[in-house]
């Protein structure tokens, strides 16, 4: 078995056009029905290589796309986001997973419901940014999502990241902002050196090339994270930008009757001891939810499984 991926636009409830691939195991027998999992990223859904390494390298080969293919190999259609505001997908962010973007998730899983190859079962998976893009989807109580995977991510902004311990985390939020500043721009960050000289940028929706520009013109409008959080000191006050009342309007804690609510989604957590105040964040999600379905794993892994750290 191969994989095979399409892309194209779906057009949202106000027309604003959001970027998806969708892999597929190939073949895929006419007959057969399978489930998806969605994953809504703001860090480009798949990256578009230079020449000549597009003509040689496996994009299958590298970094997310190795879980993708075994996903999918596995027997499940896996269909990447590009989040309203960033990659190929047009549209602007005044802040982390503002309500267009969650309520997005929800219209994509209306689509993929839709789709001849799809079993009308959906479940979502993420690390990071990702896995709180998971959760939100959770709260949206959509009766096709059958199980989310939030790895590795946040559950309260402010005590979690934001401020911990009452504290401005400027080195990460300055950090941050300005990586995700380049994106917007389809610039790749300059963490991996290697990585700047193969990637091009995001990769455009095969047949609309053309549109990739004005998605990028519309991703001038985005607010950076700095702007939510600057002259901050509470967590019930407004950031003198005016961009929200307060930090927890796009905080997943912020929305738990929503995700109790969705009784009928399973809610796998997980995190690693050594990443930061992640943990903690797991553990509370796992506390607060009253779910029938509702699991936590925590073993000794950094932020995303780059390492596996024991004693033993």
């Amino acid at each position: 078995t191969h994989l095979r991926v399409t892309s194209r636009y779906l057009p949202m409830r106000d027309g604003t056009r959001i970027a998806v691939d969708v892999y597929f195991p190939d073949p895929l027998p006419s007959s057969e029905r399978i489930p998806a999992i969605i994953h809504q990223t703001r860090y480009w859904r798949r990256p578009a290589l230079r020449p000549p390494f597009n003509w040689f390298i496996d994009i299958f080969n590298l970094g997310d796309a190795k879980l993708i293919k075994e996903l999918v190999l596995s027997g499940y259609a896996f269909v990447n986001v590009d989040a309203r505001g960033s990659g190929a997908s047009y549209g602007s962010r005044k802040h982390p997973w503002t309500e267009d973007e969650v309520k997005d998730g929800a219209e994509v899983v209306d689509w993929v419901v839709r789709q001849e190859w799809s079993s009308g079962e959906v479940g979502s998976v993420g690390i990071s940014y990702t896995g709180t893009s998971a959760e939100f989807l959770q709260t949206q109580n959509h009766p096709a999502v059958k199980a989310v995977m939030p790895l590795f991510s946040l559950y309260d902004i402010y005590e979690d990241i934001a401020f911990p311990g009452g504290i401005r985390h400027e080195g990460f939020l300055s950090r941050w902002g300005a990586a995700n500043d380049l994106l917007d721009k389809n610039i790749l960050p300059p963490v991996k050196p290697l990585a700047t000289v193969l990637v091009k940028g995001v990769a455009p929706i095969r047949g609309d090339e053309t549109h990739l520009s004005d998605a990028l013109d519309d991703h001038r409008a985005n607010r950076s994270v700095d702007e939510t959080s600057v002259g901050v000191e509470y967590r019930d006050q407004a950031p003198p930008s005016g961009i929200v009342d307060c930090m927890d309007e796009f905080s997943p804690h912020h929305f738990l009757p929503q995700a109790n609510a969705a009784a009928h989604t399973a809610v796998f957590s997980g995190s690693g001891w050594f990443d930061g105040a992640y943990p903690n964040a797991a553990i509370k999600r796992f506390l607060n939810l009253d779910l029938p379905y509702n699991r936590l794993i925590l073993v000794p892994w950094n932020h995303g499984v780059k390492w596996h750290i024991t004693p033993c």
